[in-house]
């Protein structure tokens, strides 16, 4: 899928999915969600509506337009943004920012650099930044 694609429906599937996968984990030990771009936003809804103990998202694409949800987030939740994303614009992060920043469950730390900086082998690979964002 193109991250900057803005099909509701992939991701309304996506979640509902993620949702009903964690649901059905039964676990003893603590459970996290974790995701790139499209699953990036995934791990941000997972904050939402699932009871994952703690989510990361790298440069999730579409997470403006669930910002009206985020006094529903339950667990810890980092954000990885990259600053100079072709997907998600300037503008857009501040939207993010301005929104989250305050949040108490949410850690939110920006890479001057392009999306999917932490894919290794990938283009926009950024090895140094990559480090830095798993370290925390």
């Amino acid at each position: 899928m193109d991250p900057s694609s803005k099909d509701s429906t992939n991701r309304d599937s996506a979640v509902i999915d993620t949702t009903a996968i964690s649901a059905q984990i039964n676990l003893k030990d603590k459970v996290g969600t974790m995701g790139f771009c499209l699953g990036g936003y995934l791990a941000y809804m997972s904050s939402i509506k699932t009871e994952s103990d703690a989510n990361i998202s790298y440069y999730g694409v579409g997470i403006e337009e669930n910002l009206s949800q985020k006094n529903n987030i339950k667990k810890p939740l980092i954000m990885h943004m990259a600053t100079e994303d072709q997907f998600v614009s300037k503008e857009t992060q501040q939207i993010i920012h301005s929104e989250l920043d305050d949040h108490p469950l949410i850690k939110l730390y920006d890479y001057k650099e392009d999306h999917a900086f932490a894919r290794k082998g990938g283009d926009s690979y950024k090895e140094e930044s990559a480090k830095i964002a798993q370290a925390r």
